[in-house]
């Protein structure tokens, strides 16, 4: 079987670098395929002299994952060669593994679970369409970044996420065919403000910008995970604690519209490109339902089966 490896990108000397993560250790990506390149003849990494950055890879998937994969198997073989290479990532500063994705869209309302918790009237798939909202990309933070909360709002949310990211240019994907433009998987907490997203003074009463695009609301990460180590995204536990409470423990099997009808949907809409990501939706256990909100020194860990876990510290 082919070695597990995921995408991180990670900040040294106030850039980002990107890495790969195999075996617990982080393998910078320049270096590691330079050295892999040099040993075995492999092929270049990225046609066109192309800089080594997470979308870029994208860009260039599936070939670039299976290169990169062709890499892991060859650390794993011979893991002494990765010794001088490889950085322990509790010592580096991880930022979102795709700090400057395409398009980021959001699908509202869509667990069985959350439904029930918000008293909101079941969805009937035979009547309804997926419902999505976008994030811009100052939102974005990375996995174990502090979160800011913004003066504008006191009832900040928190709603963890599987994000599917995609790896091919594609548009009117039939569901048969949905998985195959997906490159890999990642975290999101989709960081709300309650008090803010509804409005009275607009006809339509809910503000979109306003709740869901204030900065550092959607802290992602830890990695990137390709596709071929999640083979059953649809049966992913998902679990979110404040403070050491848990607060969401649910699983992907509950999602109303599921990852292919999703993608289906949207790429009717628009062009679907490498690099853009959709977040599925968050389950029941979010503070608004019982009336709690994160407050300064409030710490936040948000776990998906298989994908690691953000660490974060709320501030003022």
């Amino acid at each position: 079987m082919a070695e597990w490896f995921a995408l991180v990108t990670f900040e040294e000397h106030g850039a980002p670098v990107v890495g790969t993560l195999i075996r617990d250790k982080i393998i910078p990506l320049d270096a590691g395929y330079s050295h892999f390149q040099s040993r075995t003849g492999a092929p270049v990494l990225l046609d066109r002299g192309a800089s080594p950055t997470v979308l870029n890879l994208l860009r260039h998937y599936p070939d670039s994952f299976d290169r990169l994969g062709a890499m892991a198997d060859f650390f794993a073989k011979a893991w002494a060669d990765s010794r001088e290479l490889a950085l322990d990532p509790v010592s580096v500063h991880l930022l979102a593994p795709i700090p400057n994705p395409g398009k980021m869209l959001f699908a509202g309302a869509n667990y069985t679970d959350h439904i029930e918790e918000m008293k909101a009237p079941p969805v009937d798939k035979t009547k309804a369409k997926p419902y999505f909202f976008p994030k811009t990309n100052n939102c974005i933070a990375g996995p174990h970044d502090p979160i800011t909360l913004p003066a504008a709002s006191q009832q900040v949310d928190w709603e963890i996420e599987l994000a599917v990211v995609i790896g091919r240019r594609c548009k009117d994907v039939p569901l048969s065919r949905a998985r195959a433009v997906i490159a890999g998987y990642t975290i999101i907490n989709d960081l709300s403000a309650r008090d803010i997203t509804r409005r009275t003074d607009v006809p339509f009463n809910v503000d979109w910008i306003s709740g869901k695009c204030l900065d550092g609301f959607a802290p992602m990460g830890p990695a990137l995970v390709p596709s071929q180590f999640v083979p059953r995204p649809d049966n992913l536990w998902l679990k979110l604690s404040v403070n050491s409470q848990l607060m969401q423990d649910s699983n992907t099997s509950r999602l109303i519209f599921g990852i292919d009808e999703q993608i289906e949907f949207l790429s009717k809409l628009m062009t679907l490109e490498p690099g853009d990501i959709i977040s599925t939706g968050t389950p029941a256990g979010v503070g608004h339902g019982r009336g709690i909100y994160l407050k300064p020194g409030d710490r936040i860990v948000a776990a998906i089966e298989g994908l690691g876990e953000q660490r974060n510290k709320v501030v003022q």
